[in-house]
This record gives C-alpha cells, structure tokens and sequence, in this order.
C-alpha cells in the first residue's frame, strides 16, 4: 500500500474517532502481501499507537473574555516571526467530511515564543485559544464556506501578530451539494 494512501486512510479514520469513545485500531499483512486496517482485533495483528489531538466542539463556540476584533488588537507587525500561516485547511480548499470535523495547522517560525498563544477565528468569531500549531480539530462545523484565521498573543493578551485569512469548503462526502444541518 502505497505511504500517501496510508496517510490519508488514517487521517480519514481518526476523524472519526472522538475522545469520548476512542477506539483501537488494528494492523495486519494477509498471506499475499496486503496491509489490512480494523477496529476489531484478529489473529497477528498489531494495534497501532494513535495521535490524539485536542477536539474544539463547534456548537455552541467557546466564550473567550473581552475578545476585540483582531485588527483593532494588533499592536505590532510579526514580533520576531519570520513567517505565520494557515497550512490546513488549504485557502480555497475543499473538505469532504461527514463528520463536520476540520484539521486545522499552522506554520509559525521561529516556534511560538514562550507565554505566546494562538487564538483561532472561524467566521470571525473566537473559537479556540491554544499554544499549539498543529492538529487542532473542530467538530461540528457546518456544511457551507468558512473562513479562517489566527493571532498571535503575547504573554498580556495584547494581538502580536495578525494571520491573513483562508477561505475553506465543508461539504458533504456522499452528497456535495447537502448544507447546513
């Protein structure tokens, strides 16, 4: 099996894995040569160690305290960042996904500094304070167009850096057209 497909078939399954009802997933080579992936143990299979990562719920969005429009937040330019952006999901992009859940990455270099944190916007509304850059997942996006973007804080809370927005598609796997609830 090709790595890319691999790749994909677990990103794909650990979007349906929640941390309230995480499950195992299995691992095994049939006697022709073929990798096999399953949730159920079997004979001379090996359970495969799964990433977790942290879960933002989408409905109803988490309250932030005294939250200000990014732009009227921002007191200066990168603050020592030589590059900051949005890496997934892609701008323009497309996300096929029953489950209404997102991935979100970053790309911030040098690494974020320390007592920095990440503030994500979808739709321009507050939905997740971290200081991680990488497999932030939302669940329970609506289907339709998003948009997306981060700040960076400093450790006052003051905006240090102002991320551009991307604009993203959640649609429906099985049928494309499908919106809203």
């Amino acid at each position: 099996m090709n790595k890319k497909l691999l790749l994909l078939f677990l990103a794909l399954l650990s979007l349906n894995v929640s941390a309230q009802d995480k499950k195992k997933i299995y691992r095994w080579v049939d006697k022709d040569g073929n990798v096999h992936y399953s949730d159920e143990p079997r004979k001379g299979a090996v359970e495969l160690k799964m990433k977790e990562v942290p879960t933002v719920n989408m409905t109803p969005p988490v309250p932030l305290k005294d939250i200000q429009s990014p732009i009227e937040e921002q007191t200066q330019p990168f603050a020592g960042y030589t590059s900051a952006h949005i890496v997934s999901p892609a701008a323009d992009g497309v996300i096929r996904n029953n489950a209404q859940t997102v991935i979100v990455e970053l790309a911030i270099e040098p690494a974020l500094g320390n007592g920095h944190r990440i503030r994500i916007f979808i739709d321009g509304k507050p939905i997740k304070e971290t200081n991680q850059t990488s497999g932030i997942k939302l669940e329970k996006m609506e289907f339709g167009k998003h948009t997306i973007n981060f700040v960076i804080l400093d450790h006052d809370g003051r905006v240090i850096f102002n991320s551009e927005s991307n604009s993203f598609h959640l649609l429906n796997f099985i049928n494309p057209k499908r919106r809203g609830k």
